[in-house]
């Protein structure tokens, strides 16, 4: 994947720029609060220069008609919701001015860049860089706090940290960071920890010995942040990502030997974190207290999706809060009022419907088809990172669904980014071997 696709002449200052924003977009996406202006500037400048780029005929994107139709299917789902939805004002402005058409929109742009190991690399930093970054300012808050509010830093600590009990009743402390939510801040390194293991491969392989130690420290920095969410989903998304891009870019022994030991040395360390991970034994007969009583916001969003199967209640991953959504579907479990299903399959069903559901699940085939595809293709040659990252990223993105919706917002700007990697891959793979057969 060294040579250059066919048709592709971007000036090297203009992919910089476009890194740098991607950079820049994907930091902010870690932030909840004070980041909608510069995520949308960052996001416009990278969407508007590669739309440029194709449109001068300095891109090739040609090869991304199977994921164009895929896209199109996935917005013509999505305005049937809207247009059929108990909010139509909020669903549309969800759709046209917050999310999907822009994340999609996005993730063509991105696919159609970076078909070089070298924007795949930026990109890669770009999630490294939003990781450590989340990763301490979310310790420094969780530790700092308190002096963080009597100085006037932080107005509410319980913005960004959340007091929690265990199933004894003792209490513990979650780190929610900027975010402010555990488990969105959580997610994010799914996709951040795989990106920062294949820089320290690349960097190792090339015995870059000072910044290896910089990405390890990175690395460490950002699973004890990982660990203090005490979002166990988002660990197990981890894992799963972390392991299969260890496996595709062929990793030593060792390195997931000593991660392992890492870990376990924090679950010792920290009592909380030793008393989360020992609820998956303890908790194992008890299904729906190992799933934080998820199993009656499940009951309920079945029944919402059984008065709407087609078309859903409409389309916004805070539907359910909407006043018609409080009115008619409020969601309730252990006491408190949710904003979702906490279950990206039955969230999308919920808003969507049968027919989002659908395409959604269509443009989910053609992307892990064309992701395995390129697995297959390059085993032997060596996988380009963008792939060895966002495909094991994919799957465990798609596991911790099981137990949250990520299909909204901050996460599904940062995962359409991510997962673009994927076909921008293919059609790299594709030139590649075009360009041999014809030498």
């Amino acid at each position: 994947m060294n040579e250059r696709v066919a048709g592709d002449s971007v000036p090297h200052w203009l992919n910089l720029l476009i890194a740098l924003a991607i950079g820049v977009m994907l930091t902010l996406c870690t932030f909840e609060n004070h980041s909608r202006i510069g995520r949308a500037i960052a996001t416009g400048f990278t969407i508007a220069a590669i739309s440029l780029c194709i449109y001068l005929k300095r891109i090739n994107a040609e090869r991304l008609r199977g994921f164009g139709e895929a896209i199109l299917l996935v917005f013509a789902a999505i305005i049937i919701s809207c247009q059929d939805s108990i909010e139509k004002l909020y669903s549309f402005k969800s759709f046209l001015y917050y999310q999907h058409l822009w994340f999609g929109i996005l993730f063509l742009c991105i696919a159609a860049w970076a078909t070089t190991r070298a924007r795949q690399y930026h990109v890669l930093i770009g999630f490294s860089i939003a990781g450590i970054i989340s990763a301490i300012l979310g310790l420094v808050v969780l530790f700092y706090g308190r002096r963080l509010v009597n100085a006037g830093i932080v107005e509410q600590l319980t913005d960004f940290v959340y007091k929690a009990q265990d199933s004894s009743g003792a209490p513990y402390y979650r780190a929610k960071g900027m975010l402010e939510s555990y488990t969105k801040s959580a997610s994010v390194f799914i996709m951040a920890l795989p990106a920062m293991l294949a820089l320290l491969m690349h960097e190792a392989g090339r015995r870059k010995l000072a910044t290896s130690a910089i990405i390890i420290v990175a690395m460490m920095v950002s699973t004890w942040f990982l660990l203090m969410t005490k979002s166990r989903g988002a660990w197990i998304g981890a894992g799963v990502a972390c392991t299969g891009t260890l496996l595709l870019l062929r990793g030593r022994w060792w390195i997931p030997v000593v991660a392992i030991a890492l870990v376990a040395s924090a679950g010792i360390a920290s009592p909380s974190v030793r008393q989360r991970a020992s609820s998956f034994v303890s908790d194992a007969t008890r299904p729906d207290l190992l799933l934080s009583g998820r199993f009656s916001l499940w009951q309920q969003g079945l029944e919402t999706i059984r008065e709407n199967p087609f078309t859903g209640i409409g389309y916004g991953g805070n539907i359910f809060l909407s006043d018609a959504g409080l009115e008619q579907y409020e969601l309730r479990s252990a006491g408190f009022r949710q904003p979702d299903l906490h279950q990206v399959y039955l969230q999308a069903l919920a808003e969507t419907g049968i027919i989002g559901f659908t395409a959604y699940m269509l443009f989910l085939v053609v992307l892990v088809r064309c992701g395995w595809g390129a697995i297959r293709a390059q085993w032997k040659q060596g996988i380009p990172p963008g792939l060895a990252v966002a495909f094991p990223a994919l799957i465990g993105m798609l596991i911790f669904g099981f137990v949250y919706n990520f299909n909204e917002r901050h996460v599904a700007h940062m995962l359409a980014t991510m997962i673009a990697l994927i076909p921008a891959s293919a059609i790299a793979t594709k030139a590649v071997s075009d360009a041999r057969q014809n030498s």
